[in-house]
């Protein structure tokens, strides 16, 4: 597969965030020391990690402390989840993360718990950003039309998936017809999130220079925050983009993690909404309301 009649991106962006673990024994101080110190370094998220078993209620609360602090919040929810605290994190976080993982051709998930899990985040207007990760072989066209088809069956009413990001896909492809296929692959899960965006991690998106049609965006790009992090950090994988990108006449700029089409349907609580419309006004993230077009001179 070639680039001929592709479609490509006038831009690049990524939404930065710092990770938090939030098993911490400590966690309220802990949010509240990283929190100050992306302030300083004008880093404007934080992502809240969890594991599988940990509930809802002290990531809700770390949300709730670092919005207090103008950094918006960033949840990682899984399929398993099922909490009253959704509700409650609408109130406090401007996103959740879920990673869907393919491991052999078959999902390493319950379809059915997903789906539960898309309806109750949207009743809670919990906007999401859906993470592919694929392993082993690929799934059989018969798998994913009949994946595709279950996820557009809920989300033609529930439509709060704003990105759906390829992170990783098999080693071993390298060949145009099994590229082919993941893009298909992905392409199909878009089309059945009304609304939402495309995004490839910034790895994929320097190997495979065809899958960077009609992509405008690396989704997040978290990393561990410390002492040493420059102001407005990016990571090695954004630093690598940045070079292809400038060859290709692209500017690579910050962005905050609401999409500009959820932020414009104000998809956020009001105490986010404030946070997000501080964030927006600052110089770094002038181009999340108006995107540049061209290679600014």
């Amino acid at each position: 597969m070639g680039r001929k009649n592709l479609k490509m991106a006038s831009y690049l962006s990524y939404a930065p965030a710092a990770i938090f673990d939030s098993s911490v024994a400590d966690y309220n101080e802990s949010a509240l020391g990283l929190s100050k110190l992306l302030l300083e370094k004008n880093i404007p998220s934080m992502l809240i990690e969890r594991k599988p078993s940990d509930d809802l209620d002290k990531a809700g609360r770390v949300a709730e402390l670092v919005l207090g602090r103008e950094i918006l919040p960033i949840v990682r929810f899984y399929p398993t989840d099922k909490s009253p605290q959704f509700r409650n994190l609408h109130e406090s976080s401007v996103l959740g993360i879920v990673d869907l993982i393919w491991a052999d051709g078959a999902p390493a998930f319950e379809i059915g718990d997903l789906l539960g899990f898309l309806r109750e985040t949207w009743k809670s207007r919990v906007p999401l950003d859906f993470n592919l990760f694929f392993g082993g072989k690929l799934p059989s066209e018969k798998v994913y039309e009949s994946f595709a088809g279950m996820i557009e069956s809920v989300m033609k009413r529930n439509k709060n998936v704003q990105i759906v990001k390829l992170c990783e896909i098999p080693d071993w492809i390298e060949s145009d017809e099994d590229i082919g296929r993941m893009r298909g692959f992905w392409r199909m899960i878009l089309s059945a999130c009304p609304d939402s965006e495309p995004a490839l991690s910034p790895k994929l998106w320097v190997k495979f220079p065809v899958l960077r049609e009609s992509v405008y965006d690396l989704g997040l790009d978290a990393f561990v925050c410390g002492d040493n992090c420059e102001n407005g950090y990016k990571t090695g994988e954004i630093k690598m983009v940045e070079p292809v990108a400038r060859e290709e006449g692209l500017p690579v700029f910050p962005r905050l993690p609401l999409t500009v089409k959820f932020y414009k349907r104000s998809w956020f609580a009001i105490d986010v909404g404030k946070v997000l419309s501080i964030l927006a006004e600052r110089h770094v993230f002038s181009p999340y309301m108006e995107r540049p077009r061209q290679q600014p001179k």
